[in-house]
């Protein structure tokens, strides 16, 4: 993938032909282009925008020395062309191209198993991309993707009011969209619409900057950004007298909505002129994809620490405990319990962590069967600690939508203090809780069943911990 950067925008030091393959650009100009290689924009400063210059050409830049670039003509279906009218300033603008977005396009139908590690969600499933959520106030949701060649983490942000981004079919990139406001050389006048252009994509906005090529001598430049008509800022974008940037404005643009339909119109107004400005251009900063609340439905997470004794150790906030004794239906927080006949339990210890402190177990040639009843039929992560921190032993389990099989953890031998997972992994008991898997599933009921051991062995099957946390 090529190197970019923001802003990245260098003025050409003379004209050149259409073979020249050595460029030099304005003293200190070279400062503000990405390390090579990049693809660049090589335009007319005489034009409102490049796609208006008859001209303008695209040039890949494989060697950057300070202000010196060597240079590749003719990329991306351009032309090769003379860039060398007396009086005219060219620019280089490192942005967006067609290379650019597909190099990092999604590769089709991939195959892909992914854990959101904060909060901590996992996705399991084949095709060209999946929709994730994160809670209200989590800020963002890091997305790790892994493969037999690695992997790779990613941040997505999750922006206020209970929105999230979609992260489906390549959306959820980070997208920056630059526009000239009038030319390098005219003054600056205010105005409505005075730049209208369409979103080519669906956005979520997370900061606006505004720039000048000649600061204004008094006033304050004034920017407007609207969406079909309505400002989306509520504090409008301002550049201070005598600087060239809103960088370092007195009071920073905000953002009132931050959703931009994809082919919706955005229209830019210069509110204030100032005086002398001139070379307005407009940043658009977020990332790609769509701002949309999550499905409606109520949140419902619950842990079950299996023991003996109820007071052994202190559970989680959204947690309780589980005895041999606790048979269905049990009332505490949720309806749950063990059905017809209960296990064995016992206590290890207390001073582990709370949901490996005991086990609940089948007796050899056993098995039991628990209960849980769910607020309403959905979608669930099932996470399961399968073993047992003081002794070596079997584990099995069945997860069922009342009758159905829903997914087994098939029979396996565990060391001490090694649990397996809902994916029949297994982990120690300090790498259980950062490693571990859920298995994401559908119920079409609100039974909940959860099998342990297998009554054709003559085994003891343990059980120390299961969480269950609806996801859709």
């Amino acid at each position: 993938m090529d190197n970019y950067s923001n802003f990245a925008e260098a003025n050409l030091s003379t004209g050149y032909d259409d073979n020249d393959t050595a460029l030099v650009v304005a003293t200190g100009h070279g400062a503000r282009l990405p390390a090579a290689p990049f693809n660049a924009i090589w335009y007319d400063a005489a034009y409102d925008r490049p796609a208006l210059d008859p001209d303008v050409e695209i040039v890949r830049v494989t060697a950057r020395s300070s202000d010196n670039l060597t240079v590749v003509r003719a990329q991306e279906g351009t032309t090769a062309a003379d860039h060398n009218t007396g009086g005219h300033t060219y620019i280089l603008l490192a942005t967006l191209t067609k290379k650019f977005t597909q190099d990092v396009a999604p590769i089709d139908d991939p195959t892909f198993t992914t854990k959101i590690t904060s909060p901590e969600i996992d996705v399991s499933g084949t095709g060209s991309g999946a929709q994730i959520f994160g809670g209200a106030d989590s800020g963002a949701v890091t997305l790790t993707v892994e493969d037999d060649a690695g992997s790779a983490s990613f941040k997505f942000p999750v922006s206020t009011g209970n929105k999230v981004l979609a992260t489906r079919d390549g959306e959820g990139l980070p997208v920056e969209l630059f526009f000239a406001v009038g030319d390098e050389t005219t003054s600056l006048t205010t105005g409505t619409a005075k730049l209208t252009f369409r979103m080519p994509f669906a956005m979520v906005l997370t900061s606006v900057r505004a720039s000048l090529a000649t600061a204004s001598s008094s006033g304050t430049p004034t920017f407007d950004i609207n969406v079909d008509g309505s400002t989306i800022l509520s504090t409008k974008l301002t550049i201070d007298a005598t600087e060239k940037t809103s960088v370092t404005a007195a009071a920073a643009a905000v953002i009132s909505d931050d959703d931009l339909a994809d082919d919706a119109e955005i229209t830019i107004d210069i509110d204030v002129a100032g005086t002398g400005a001139k070379g307005a251009k407009i940043w658009l900063i977020g990332t790609r994809g769509v701002a949309s609340t999550p499905p409606s439905f109520d949140p419902f997470e619950i842990g079950f620490n299996f023991r003996s004794s109820s007071g052994y150790v202190t559970d989680g906030t959204d947690e309780t405990y589980v005895r041999a004794v606790d048979t269905f239906p049990t009332t505490r927080v949720q309806t749950f319990g063990w059905v017809s006949t209960s296990p064995s339990d016992a206590d290890r210890s207390s001073g582990v962590d709370r949901r490996f402190a005991g086990v609940n177990y089948t007796q050899p040639t056993e098995d039991r069967t628990f209960q849980l009843t769910l607020p309403e039929a959905g979608v669930y992560a099932v996470r399961l600690a399968l073993g047992d921190q003081s002794a070596s032993g079997h584990v099995y389990a069945e997860v069922y939508d009342n009758t159905t099989l829903l997914f087994t953890v098939a029979d396996a031998t565990t060391s001490t203090a090694v649990f397996a997972d809902s994916t029949n992994a297994q982990h120690a008991l300090v790498d259980w809780a950062a490693n571990n898997t859920a298995r994401v599933e559908t119920f079409a009921s609100t039974t909940f069943k959860l099998k342990v051991g297998l009554s054709t062995q003559s085994n003891y099957y343990t059980i120390a911990h299961l969480r269950v946390t609806r996801v859709g």
